[in-house]
């Protein structure tokens, strides 16, 4: 579920670490993790390309200790393209395929497409927080 779609220049990597020194984190509605919907047009020229404003794209912060709860975007058919900024060993992505569940670890450097319609979570066991860039495409 969780395909590697290709490297992230550490160019960019750097240049979100340096954007996410102004997020303005607001916990999630159940309160398992952060999420900061940053401005699309600053968020482009980072990226290098054009965000429309009605793309959704957003910083989701997992604290160490933290998790996302097993959910299915139903709503959302569309993929979803994770950016790990920050993360540790430690944070594993969970995704039930075929009546198994399988685990990746998401390392910075590398992009991945997420398909939404499918059951995923995501842990963080690790002492350190875990931020992605999703991509909502």
């Amino acid at each position: 579920m969780y395909a590697d779609v290709g490297p992230i220049s550490e160019e960019v990597i750097a240049s979100l670490r340096w954007f996410l020194e102004d997020a303005k984190w607001s916990p999630a509605d159940n309160g398992e993790y952060m999420i900061w919907h940053p401005d699309q047009e600053k968020l482009g020229n980072i990226l290098g390309r054009d965000l429309p404003k009605e793309y959704s794209s957003f910083f989701l912060n997992i604290p160490a200790g933290g998790f996302v709860h097993i959910h299915r975007d139903n709503e959302k058919p569309y993929e979803t393209y994770h950016i790990p900024v920050y993360t540790n060993e430690h944070c594993l992505c969970y995704s039930q395929v075929d009546q198994g569940t399988i685990h990746q670890h998401l390392p910075v450097g590398r992009q991945f497409r997420v398909k939404r319609t499918e059951l995923h979570w995501s842990t963080n066991f690790g002492d350190t927080e875990r931020i992605h860039l999703l991509l909502a495409l």
